[in-house]
């Protein structure tokens, strides 16, 4: 390495901070970690720490009990329920945030402490602007994807110096008139699925039987973007009713 980047790396360091600038090789490499489930491992390349990953899907189509499955996986983990989903919330640290503002900030506060932060989910999270309208009132704009697209490129660094997991949960949003391609996106706007490093969308396959009764149903997760593997892999997974856990 020539004086000149030394020197550079030297002043730079000294006037923002140690370790601001350095070598890639110091950087820990495949920094990520496994579920129990070998399809999901393979399809994924391993959940990457410090990053962002966007759960999506139809109604019903297991994001939440996937959702709690990866965050169980990295460890400690802060459970935000805003659709009030959890059945069972032994093992988890959960918040109940009221405004879209609110858990995006506990986000930040959460970050040095936990492994993972778990928002479930972004839709049912008004904004201030909106929590302030009364009901019936019209608006036009879609002021969550306006603080969304502040609010991550303040949170990247953050997740990423700390290695804690950002998992967002989305829905799916009918787009009317729309006669070629998909009929519906996740919502969110468009800062989530570019600060997302891994954006996973779940569907219903079938629903499974035992003796007459649904017992469960298998679904297909599929690696819609993925910034740290190969994307479009696909896993098919068994969720069991009643016990929130996904096996292979």
């Amino acid at each position: 390495m020539n004086q000149a980047i030394m020197e550079a790396m030297r002043s730079i360091n000294a006037y923002y901070g140690p370790g601001t600038i350095r070598t890639g090789d110091t950087f820990p490499q495949n920094d990520r970690f496994y579920t129990s489930l070998r399809d999901l491992d393979h399809a994924t390349g391993g959940i990457p720490r410090g990053r962002i990953v966007e759960l999506f899907g139809e109604n019903s189509s297991g994001k939440s009990t996937l959702a709690r499955f990866l965050a169980e996986s990295a460890g400690e983990t802060l459970y935000m329920d805003a659709d009030n989903s959890l059945a069972d919330a032994r093992g988890l640290h959960v918040m109940y945030p009221e405004t879209l503002e609110d858990a995006l900030r506990a986000v930040e506060i959460a970050a040095p402490a936990f492994d993972a932060v778990v928002i479930d989910s972004l839709t049912a999270l008004p904004t201030r602007e909106e929590a302030e309208l009364d009901i019936g009132d019209f608006y036009t704009k879609s002021s969550a994807a306006v603080v969304l697209s502040r609010a991550l490129p303040r949170l990247v660094p953050v997740l990423l110096k700390n290695r804690c997991t950002l998992i967002l949960v989305t829905q799916l949003r009918d787009i009317p008139g729309v006669m070629y391609g998909r009929p519906d996106k996740p919502s969110g706007g468009r800062a989530l699925r570019h600060y997302a490093s891994l954006r996973i969308e779940t569907q219903r396959i079938e629903l499974t039987k035992h003796g007459g009764e649904y017992t469960g149903q298998r679904i297909r997760a599929t690696g819609q973007k993925n910034k740290c593997g190969v994307p479009f892999r696909t896993a098919e997974l068994q969720l069991i009713f009643g016990y929130g856990r996904a096996t292979a």
